[in-house]
């Protein structure tokens, strides 16, 4: 069991490691004004078509990558719902109401 709860803590610390940048570049870009995409203001500014191209390509696959994403969420979970329980303000929830893909 120990050995498990260190893997889990291992795991858990690179994730942390891991999101530091993220996060950094996510300040970053929160305090720079709306029109600082790199990628498309370059390539508006001095017409380098090959920038704005890869820019709505990518923008194109962000957007089909999120809606994918919630689509796969809202598949997985439209079977669960919450079981009342005596003395809990909240719902229990069972593995076996949810999808095959979630358990």
């Amino acid at each position: 069991m120990a050995l498990s709860n260190n893997v889990i803590g291992a795991i858990n610390f690179v994730a942390m490691l891991f999101s530091i940048p993220i996060i950094g570049a996510g300040i970053w870009l929160a305090n720079q004004p709306d029109n600082a995409c790199l990628a498309g203001f370059i390539g508006a500014f001095w017409r380098i078509p090959v920038l704005l191209m890869a820019y709505l390509v990518a923008m194109l696959i962000l957007i089909i990558l999120i809606a994918c994403l919630v689509i796969f969420i809202y598949a997985v979970t439209i079977r669960g719902s919450g079981h009342t329980e005596p003395s809990r303000v909240y719902s229990e929830y069972h593995l076996e109401d949810f999808s095959v893909w979630l358990q």
